[in-house]
Order: C-alpha cells, then structure tokens, then sequence
C-alpha cells in the first residue's frame, strides 16, 4: 500500500438539496445527542404525545451523563502515540455529580462532539437532578485499567476483563493503521476478535484487512444483529466517491452470505446543513467509477484530510469482498470498546 494514497480531496459544498429521500423514520438519541432538542421542538408542534419527548430527553441525559463522567470525546490517536487518554479508571458519584454539575451550569471543558449551550436543554431534565444517576453511572462505569494487553503462552496478544466490565461493553472493534512511510492510514474499524476458553479477549494481529476487488479499503463497522448462532447480519460502510460523489458504500456480512456483497449506496452528506439522511439506497451500475476514501495522520497524529485510498475502480457485475494482505508497511492495531453510554475507549496499540 506505499503507493495507495493520492491526492487530497475536500469538500466545501453548499447546496443544501436532498435526493433519494423519502419515507417515515423516528429520532431515538443513542448515536447521536445533539439532534434532542430539535427533535422534541419538532414534536411539541406537531402535537406528538409528549411521553416519547421525555423519554429520548433522559435517556439522552443519562447517556450524556455517562459520556461526561468518562472523560468526554475520545479518540484512537492516543493509542496511536503511544500516550494514554483522560478517561479514570473509576470514579465517585461524587465525584460525577461534581462533573455534571459543572455541565449544567454551563461548563463544557468535558467535551462531547456535537454538543454545546446551544442544544443541551435536555441535560436539565428532572431525572438528571436525583442523585441515582450519579450513584447509578458510578455502579456502571467502564474500568480504563483493565485495558492491558498480556502475551499469553502461545504469544498471542490477550486482555482479561472481569465479567462485569464485560455487561458493560456494547460494541468491540478492531482499530487498525497502515504506516505508508510518510504517516498512518486509518483503515478503521471491523468486528474482528476471538476468545480463549478462559473468556478472555485475543487480539487479531493479522496483516489482512477487508478489501473490495483485491483493493484495501477503509471500513466503518456499524451493526451486527445475531438472531441464533446461525442466523445474523453484519453491517458497515466504506467512503468513497461515486461518479464523483461522495457516498457510503454500504456493505453487508449475513448467514446467506457470509463472504458479504455491496448493497448500495447511501448519499453522504458531510458538511452539508441538513440533518435529514436519505433512506434509500443507489444501486450501483455496471461501468460506474469508485474511488475509495481514508484519513490520513502524520506521524505527530495530527490529522490531515481525506485522501484517495488506491486506484479509481470500475464498478463489474461482479464486485467481491475479501480479506487481503496490507502490505510491508508497519501497522499499529488497537480495539475499540463502546460502553453502554456510547462512549469509546481505545487499548493500547500493537505493532505485529
């Protein structure tokens, strides 16, 4: 891949129009908070019955409220440098409640993207005043200090978490960056992870990443939905430029096909000022271009742009999904743990 990345690509559109967009969804709060107090606004005028408000509102602020007891923002670039982020190991209900106190009275030094004084009015909800969210978050809080990796006897990367960390953990996912020599690739995130027979996590420290036609692309894990052992679905999302358009190329891992297919994709519409998403998805057509999308990092972890990850592609009647080598450049994985409060913490990083 020391070839792969290209020139950068920026985005500065203004146009705010919306195509592919219809149907009937309902707001619910847990990937995104920010959108709350529009959302209930939204549905106090058009007469909605004001129990589903106040329920997105606290589930919103115990959300929000786990997210500030734990440090706020967290990013893979700590790991990255080798330094360790501000998350605490554990904390107090004092302690917390010190924290969102200091939130509500207008302090954002905890920051949590997307949110400001501008549309926290929802952290005021009366369930967030008792002191039972703060002894609740601090009986549910995600111990940072079990993150260490140890090599087990057959010189596998392993971590041990207590059981009740575990009830913790909402999604876990495999972080990995390419070294192309002149700074780090991240190819994201992928539910990639085994276990030993004690439970104990085994970290995946193979040089293959997932790609589409031989080319190694950047790959958001979004859902996985395990129905029995032997029916699921896994879900994710690879940027890219259609035809010279930015989208997501949604990509789906299910029980009738397992090695996965593109399904379309879905309009991104990054930067522009609408929090509506389109719905439907585009097929993509035989003779259609890709050129796939990364972020790019120097060595510092300073974050750069977008770049164009490998060589444009034309779409065939027969797009396959694979695993392939990266090539010789260095690597650096971590793992992403989401906690119940949507928070992430990020392991130390392994060099293979």
């Amino acid at each position: 891949m020391s070839d792969a990345i290209r020139s950068a690509v920026k985005y500065n559109r203004t146009s705010s129009n919306i195509t592919n967009a219809y149907g009937v969804s309902i707001y619910f709060p847990y990937r995104r908070t920010s959108n709350v107090d529009l959302a209930c606004s939204t549905y106090r005028q058009i007469g909605m019955d004001a129990d589903y408000s106040k329920c997105i509102r606290q589930f919103a602020s115990i959300e929000t409220s786990g997210q500030i007891a734990s440090g706020g923002t967290s990013s893979p670039l700590f790991s990255l440098l080798g330094t360790v982020g501000d998350s605490a190991g554990s904390a107090s209900a004092e302690l917390i409640g010190d924290l969102l106190g200091s939130f509500l009275s207008g302090s954002f030094d905890r920051n949590i993207e997307g949110l400001d004084s501008s549309n926290t009015a929802y952290m005021k909800d009366s369930a967030l005043s008792s002191d039972d969210t703060a002894e609740y978050i601090a009986s549910n809080y995600f111990d940072t200090s079990n993150l260490v990796w140890e090599k087990n006897a057959s010189g596998k990367y392993t971590m041990i978490l207590p059981e009740s960390q575990w009830d913790l953990v909402h999604d876990l996912d495999k972080n990995l960056f390419y070294d192309d020599g002149e700074g780090y690739v991240d190819m994201v995130l992928d539910n990639v992870f085994s276990f030993d027979d004690d439970g104990n996590l085994i970290a995946d420290t193979d040089r293959t990443w997932l790609a589409i036609n031989g080319q190694p692309v950047a790959y958001y894990h979004t859902d996985t939905t395990e129905m029995s052992n032997d029916v699921y679905s896994i879900s994710g999302y690879v940027p890219a430029m259609l035809n010279g358009e930015r989208v997501n190329l949604i990509l789906v891992f299910d029980s009738q096909n397992p090695k996965g297919y593109i399904a379309g994709a879905t309009t991104d519409y990054k930067n522009m000022e609408t929090a509506t998403v389109a719905k439907s998805l585009i097929e993509l057509q035989v003779g259609d271009t890709l050129d796939f999308l990364c972020d790019y990092y120097t060595y510092d972890g300073d974050y750069l742009d977008n770049y164009y990850l490998g060589e444009k592609m034309t779409v065939s009647s027969n797009m396959q999904i694979s695993n392939v080598d990266v090539g010789e450049g260095n690597l650096k994985i971590t793992y992403c743990f989401t906690d119940i409060y949507n928070q992430k913490y990020w392991t130390p990083s392994i060099q293979p």
